[in-house]
C-alpha cells in the first residue's frame, strides 16, 4: 500500500506513525502563481539518520509534492523537522536559484508524526540517571540500559523502556533515528558499545568521558579501520562544554546538547 498524493490514504499514514522510526508528513499548505502542485498535495518520508547532501542520494518518498527541486526541498525540510522534534513551515520561491522557471511560490509544512525523539542511555549510574530524569522532563522518550537491578529500579520512573543487559542483541536493537548516549561505569565497555554502534543512522551518538579518553577511543577506532565519516559523526566528550562537574551539571550539559540539536 502506498500514499497517493491525489487521494491520501490516511490508513497508510497511521501505519507509518505506528511502524516507522522517524515518520514525517510534508504537505503543500499554500501556493501562488505557477506551481507543479497545489494546496493539499502530500508526501510521506522516513527521516532516519542524516539528510543526504546531494539530491541524487535523497530518499524516495511516498506521494509527491511536485518532484525535482521542490521535492528535494520538502525532503530536507522533513529531516530538519524530525531533528528539531516539531512541525516546520517554509515558503520557497520556484525561481532561477532552484533551477526552475515556474515563477510561483509554495509553502510547505513538515510534520513529524512522532513528536517525542528517543534517547537511549547505556548506563544508569549517577550521570545516566540524572540524564534520564532531565531528558524525560524535556520531552524525550527515554530508554535505559543497565544490568544493575538496583540502579534500574531507581531510574525506572523516568524510563519509557528498560533493558537489563548489554548483549549484542540489545545493542543491535537500538532503533535507527534515536539519540544514543554511552555513559557506563566501565571504559572498556564504553569502547565496545561505541564500536558496535558506530556507523548506524542515529540522530546522534555520544560517549561521556575526558578529552584523553575520547582521543584514545578515536585512535582505536581508526586503528580498527572504521570509516572516517562515521568517526567524525561520533561525539566525545559528550554534551556541551559548560565546565560541568557534578552529575546533575553533567546531565544538564548532555541534555542541553540534545535540545540544541532538536530546536536548531
Amino acid at each position: 500500500m502506498s500514499l497517493s498524493s491525489e487521494s491520501p490514504d490516511w490508513a497508510r499514514v497511521a501505519e507509518a506513525e505506528r511502524d516507522w522510526v522517524a515518520p514525517v508528513l510534508v504537505t503543500v499548505v499554500d501556493t501562488s502563481g505557477s506551481t507543479p502542485r497545489k494546496i493539499g498535495a502530500r508526501m510521506l518520508l522516513e527521516a532516519v539518520g542524516e539528510c543526504p547532501t546531494h539530491d541524487a542520494d535523497l530518499i524516495h518518498p511516498e506521494g509527491s509534492i511536485g518532484g525535482g527541486a521542490v521535492e528535494a526541498q520538502g525532503i530536507r525540510l522533513g529531516f530538519e523537522a524530525w531533528r528539531r522534534g516539531g512541525g516546520l513551515v517554509r515558503r520557497i520561491a520556484l525561481g532561477a536559484e532552484m533551477g526552475m522557471c515556474c515563477g510561483g511560490t509554495m509553502t510547505l509544512m513538515a510534520q513529524p508524526l512522532v513528536e517525542r525523539p528517543t534517547l537511549v542511555i547505556f548506563g544508569l549510574g549517577h550521570v545516566g540517571a540524572a540524564a534520564a530524569r532531565l531528558a524525560a522532563e524535556c520531552g524525550f522518550r527515554v530508554v535505559g540500559v543497565d544490568g544493575r537491578a538496583e540502579l534500574m529500579e531507581q531510574s525506572r520512573c523516568w524510563l519509557d523502556d528498560a533493558l537489563e543487559d548489554f548483549d549484542p542483541e540489545t545493542v543491535d536493537g537500538v532503533p535507527d533515528g534515536a539519540h544514543v548516549l554511552v555513559v557506563t561505569h566501565d571504559h572498556a565497555l564504553d569502547q565496545e558499545l561505541v564500536e558496535r554502534l558506530l556507523g548506524r543512522p542515529f540522530a546522534s551518538l555520544q560517549m561521556l568521558g575526558s578529552k584523553r579518553k575520547a582521543l584514545r577511543c578515536v585512535t582505536r577506532l581508526r586503528a580498527k579501520g572504521f570509516a572516517a565519516k562515521d568517526i567524525d559523526a561520533f561525539r566525545s566528550p559528550a554534551g556541551m562544554d559548560i565546565g560541568a562537574e557534578t552529575p546533575a551539571e553533567i546531565a544538564l550539559a548532555l541534555i542541553a546538547y540534545l535540545v540544541k540539536l532538536r530546536r536548531g
